[in-house]
């Protein structure tokens, strides 16, 4: 897998920035859910296949990674794997809200602290935005799926003109880039993947109660604002492993 020429790379104090946010939002979402499963209410994690156009059956016996693994994540619920591991950078900070038995590691998508070809599957799911450097996180997933995997990369992108979406840039601090669909496909492309599906959408504001449940008003304020305003969308897209 080759290194992007475009990568879109913020500075590591932007990065960190950004971080320290989404821990805030972890602890208080993971709370929440913790709060939850002592009334009796548990947490079950499901992987929405339609929406990924997957079948379930796609995951059985696969070594599985996700990149980005809160303790709110998609992972916990594929089951039928025949390994599950998640990495994120805040991970050790988080520990205390992990209830699954998915292997939880704490390291950054840059330098990925796996064999090459360790994983069937790599899962990507709202985390590419959040990251440093986008291109080399591609490349390091790329080294470690094995011959034939399969990357499965959900990102928010933004319809924007790119003026709009350097003022996101200023006012969405925990999101360190604003990227166009088109960008995404360039650099998986520059990054050596073959694009397998592809589906873009405008974000849903159904989504909006969600956000609300778990108490965060001005987050939904926020995300009512970004569609408006930005263009907000879901890029949803599954990309195998071209060898060099």
């Amino acid at each position: 897998m080759k290194s992007g020429r475009h990568d879109y790379s913020v500075s590591g104090g932007r990065w960190k920035s950004a971080q320290k946010k989404h821990e805030n939002d972890a602890r208080r979402t993971s709370a929440l859910y913790l709060k939850q499963e002592e009334e009796g209410l548990p947490y079950v994690p499901e992987f929405d296949y339609q929406y990924f156009s997957i079948s379930p059956e796609f995951f059985s016996d696969k070594s599985i990674l996700e990149v980005g693994c809160r303790p709110i994540a998609a992972i916990h619920g594929l089951s039928k794997a025949r390994s599950r591991v998640g990495l994120d950078p805040i991970a050790g900070q988080l520990a205390h809200f992990y209830r699954y038995d998915t292997g939880i590691v704490q390291g950054r998508g840059e330098s990925l602290p796996f064999r090459s070809g360790t994983f069937n599957v790599v899962l990507c799911l709202n985390t590419l935005d959040h990251t440093e450097s986008p291109a080399m996180v591609l490349t390091e997933i790329g080294r470690v799926l094995s011959e034939g995997g399969t990357l499965v990369l959900e990102v928010h992108t933004f319809s924007a003109l790119k003026l709009l979406r350097r003022v996101a840039n200023l006012v969405d601090r925990p999101h360190p880039h604003h990227l166009r669909d088109k960008e995404m496909l360039f650099m998986l492309g520059e990054s050596g993947y073959h694009i397998d599906y592809h589906y873009c959408r405008k974000s849903r504001l159904s989504d909006i109660p969600s956000i609300l449940k778990r108490g965060q008003v001005v987050s939904a304020l926020k995300y009512l604002v970004a569609h408006i305003i930005f263009g907000v969308c879901d890029t949803i897209i599954r990309a195998s492993k071209v060898n060099p």
